[in-house]
């Protein structure tokens, strides 16, 4: 999904100065560079988690499959 294309000369910045003097945790990027730089970051945030939560998922999906599996096995009257 690395499709999406951040062009550095398209970001828009906010340009306020009433806006930047209110961040007083200078948390906030105030340059097209640092923009690009922290949507990046988030961006690889968002992918690292969305992978850790569906290998976590589909494991847990697995388990209760297996155990459902056997549950079936051992209540189903076997005709054999």
């Amino acid at each position: 999904m690395n499709r999406v294309e951040l062009h550095h000369d398209k970001i828009k910045v906010n340009s306020s100065e009433d806006d930047k003097a209110a961040d007083t945790t200078n948390q906030l990027p105030w340059t097209q560079a640092a923009v690009k730089k922290q949507m990046e970051h988030v961006n690889k945030c968002v992918k690292d988690g969305s992978k850790t939560f569906l290998k976590k998922e589909y494991t847990y999906l697995t388990i209760f499959c297996i155990f459902f599996a056997i549950i079936l096995l051992v209540a189903v009257d076997q005709p054999w």
